[in-house]
Formats: C-alpha cells, sequence, structure tokens
C-alpha cells in the first residue's frame, strides 16, 4: 500500500512520517487481516529501524485502532492450534467431496459422483446473501464444511479431513475457509478441478436434494483419495 501525503503544516510539526501514513491509510489498514500484510506495508514505508516500525505500531494503535502485538500474538496461537489440530488430522478419517456453484444454488457430491445435497441459497437458513460468483462458490464451500462437520459429529470422531474439490475459486477463499473447518473439528484439504467434477456436471439439475437423505458415515474414506 502506498499513500499520497497532503500535509498542513500544524501536521508537519505535530506527527511523525509513520503517523502520517497511518492516518492516509487507515481505512484500509483496518481491513488486513494478519501482521505480515501490516508488516508489508512497513516496508514499503521503510520504517525497517527499531525506532521507526515501534513509532509505526504506536500509530497503528492511535490513528487506525490497531493493537499490533495482539493481532500478531493471536495469530500466531490460531497457526500453532490450527498446526496441531493437523498433526491429529493425519491419523483421522478423510471425506472426499465435490462442491459447484451457480448465482442460484449449491450442488454437492460424494465420492462416487452422485449429488448428495443440492439447494436454493435462498432457501438455507439463514438465507445466503449471493451478489458475486466469489460470493457463491465461498456459500457452497461452506455448506460442505457443515456436512463434513455432520459426519464428523456423527462418527464420533474428534478431528476429520474434508477433502473439498472446487469446481473453481477465489485467491482468498482458502484463509478464509480455513478457520470456519477449524472450529468445525476439520482440516481442510482444498482442491480446484472444474474439468472432472461431477457437481459442476450436475449443477445444472435444479430439483432440491435433502441432505438428510444419505448415510453420511458413507462420505468417509480411511485412505487419503488420490
Amino acid at each position: 500500500m502506498t499513500v499520497t501525503l497532503t500535509v498542513t503544516p500544524a501536521d508537519a510539526h505535530t506527527l511523525t512520517l509513520p503517523q502520517l501514513v497511518v492516518r492516509g491509510l487507515a481505512r484500509e489498514l483496518r481491513g488486513c487481516t494478519s501482521y505480515q500484510q501490516l508488516d508489508r506495508v512497513a516496508t514499503e514505508h521503510r520504517f525497517n529501524t527499531a525506532e521507526l516500525f515501534a513509532k509505526f505500531t504506536a500509530a497503528l494503535r492511535t490513528e487506525a485502532g490497531i493493537d499490533y502485538t495482539r493481532l500478531r500474538e493471536n495469530q500466531l496461537a490460531r497457526e500453532q492450534a490450527h498446526a496441531r489440530l493437523a498433526e491429529r488430522g493425519t491419523r483421522r478419517p478423510h471425506l472426499l467431496l465435490w462442491s459447484a456453484a451457480t448465482s442460484e444454488q449449491f450442488t454437492l457430491c460424494g465420492a462416487d459422483g452422485r449429488v448428495i445435497w443440492r439447494q436454493r441459497f435462498e432457501a438455507l437458513t439463514p438465507p445466503a446473501v449471493i451478489e458475486s460468483e466469489a460470493d457463491a462458490v465461498e456459500s457452497a464451500a461452506r455448506q460442505t464444511i457443515w456436512l463434513a462437520r455432520q459426519a464428523r459429529h456423527d462418527r464420533g470422531d474428534p478431528v476429520a479431513t474434508p477433502n473439498l474439490i472446487l469446481a473453481c475459486r477465489s485467491s482468498d477463499l482458502l484463509e478464509n475457509l480455513e478457520h470456519v473447518a477449524f472450529v468445525a473439528g476439520l482440516v481442510l484439504d482444498l482442491i480446484t478441478d472444474r474439468d472432472h467434477n461431477p457437481a459442476h456436471d450436475q449443477s445444472i439439475g435444479t430439483t432440491p436434494v435433502d441432505w438428510r437423505r444419505i448415510d453420511l458415515g458413507t462420505l468417509i474414506q480411511h485412505r487419503i483419495p488420490t
């Protein structure tokens, strides 16, 4: 991120350069979800000495309401918890699920390619708000994670790994979904395959399919699919 600074004479005398930069980028900085993103901003503006970086993190707090230290500590704690869950997940059952979406509905298939759930977004509780293709893909993936959690819970497994194969994905989708899966006791393995995705092939169907009609235990794979 770069910023063009408009500095008043008063600001020039009372604010440090890190304060001016953070004030100019406050809106964008509040959208940062990791401390590495903030580190990159500091690097771009050459706040690369201990003194300047300390002024930068202080400005984050006072000018943008961002607690850099807490953000970093919380992120590292989450990463460590995810790593522990991933270690447990390597010894737990896997689920193979295919997912695809249109602007109006999502379609999920099991390992054998049969539709196990098809539903319109507006029929979900609460209804999903879909404004773009990315919204549809992410909402469909979230429903798949929810279904994988149900399968894990029904078996009594504390951890499971859903191998989720999407027809398409956005660049930040994995980051958005990993925490959702973690909270559900799942170690997410996200793959993209449009050409050989049965959910994509069957997404043209419009007949709703209720997931409750299948035995979720059949979704469990005891080996990682290849």
